[in-house]
């Protein structure tokens, strides 16, 4: 899905099999996603920095880069 924002940006979505967020674009900005066997968002990478989500079964606990 590609989108151009009222301030004429591009923006890109991509989604997996299974309808979740895999990469976002926005001009030279790529950011991507990976999820666990339960569909929950495990890590994002933005350029080189790659930030995992700490889940403990209820809530997302903390993210560490």
């Amino acid at each position: 899905l590609t989108t151009v924002t009222g301030s004429g940006a591009v923006v890109t979505m991509v989604y997996d099999k299974a309808n979740r967020l895999a990469v976002h674009r926005q001009g030279a900005v790529r950011t991507t996603y990976t999820y666990d066997g339960d569909g929950l968002k495990r890590s994002e990478r933005l350029g080189p920095v790659v930030t995992t989500l700490v889940w403990d079964g209820d809530d997302y606990l903390e993210e560490r880069s």
